[in-house]
């Protein structure tokens, strides 16, 4: 006679097996992300191709490297003007597990000390 397991249990099996053998997010991991988002960038060229889009500027700067965690400081502006921006964040980056990051959001008061 054969035993089955239902379905649910099945699954529920599986997934604590499977997941048991995914390999663990790495400092590397979150490094190359870390690396990946910092820097500047525009949508200039985008918008001189297509008129729908803004030239918008990003700038994004690592900050706090002696706390051991990445932070990045988040400048986006009009690249005409570069220093009025419109939207000023500090995010930290973290890792979840493999493949899988989140950027907490800060916002900060008195932000015009902060331009450039």
């Amino acid at each position: 006679m054969k035993t089955y397991l239902p379905v649910s249990l099945l699954s529920v099996f599986l997934a604590v097996i499977l997941g048991s053998c995914q390999p663990d997010l790495t400092s590397a991991d979150l490094d190359q992300l870390y690396t990946t988002m910092s820097g500047s960038f525009s949508s200039e060229q985008q918008a001189e191709a297509d008129s729908t889009y803004y030239p918008i500027s990003l700038h994004m700067y690592p900050i706090w490297p002696e706390s051991g965690e990445r932070w990045l400081y988040v400048e986006q502006a009009m690249v005409s003007e570069q220093d009025k921006p419109y939207r000023q964040r500090v995010y930290k980056i973290e890792g979840i597990e493999l493949n899988r990051f989140q950027s907490i959001v800060y916002t900060l008061e008195n932000d015009s000390l902060f331009v450039g």
